[in-house]
């Protein structure tokens, strides 16, 4: 199975950039496995986290080809601790079933309910495992990521820019 590593990258809020940095990834041979891009709280600026299979290539190969991008404007590898990860999903499952019991859902539907459930992606990855014959639907958010020691841009690091 390859191995799965978090790339979160800080970008130009612009037309056009998610399209170049996904096709440097395909043109490294990487499969993407999640995606989640979003505005951050500086104005202009993007954060992409990017969850990919690595399949033999060195991360260092691809961070470097990556930040060569002037739209890149921060580029590192998640390291698990380092850095705040979370991931949302959506379950369905059958409103009798004992995975739904005493949960707040967000829709319900015939015999059947939503709830949603947060965690790091390998919290995620078990409880669906563990769960899986009583789960009839779910959709994953992708992970985002936030490091606690805020975001170095040149010389300046934005701790909490928004105050």
């Amino acid at each position: 199975m390859p191995k799965k590593c978090i790339l979160v990258m800080d970008v130009d809020d612009e037309f056009g950039v998610l399209t170049r940095i996904t096709g440097r990834i395909r043109r490294e041979g990487l499969n993407i496995a999640e995606l989640s891009v979003a505005q951050t709280s500086v104005a202009g600026i993007s954060r992409m986290t990017i969850r990919v299979e690595l399949r033999g290539i060195p991360v260092e190969q691809v961070i470097s080809r990556l930040a060569r991008f002037d739209c890149v404007k921060d580029i590192h590898l998640c390291e698990e601790g380092a850095s705040l990860v979370r991931e949302l999903v959506f379950i369905r499952c059958y409103a009798d079933s004992p995975l739904c019991i005493g949960k707040p859902f967000l829709q319900q539907s015939g015999n059947t309910v939503c709830f949603e459930k947060t965690g790091t992606p390998q919290e995620l990855d078990a409880y669906l495992q563990e769960n899986r014959s009583q789960i009839l639907e779910f959709s994953r958010s992708g992970a985002v990521t936030l490091n606690p020691e805020g975001v170095q841009y040149g010389s300046k690091t934005v701790l909490n820019p928004g105050r």
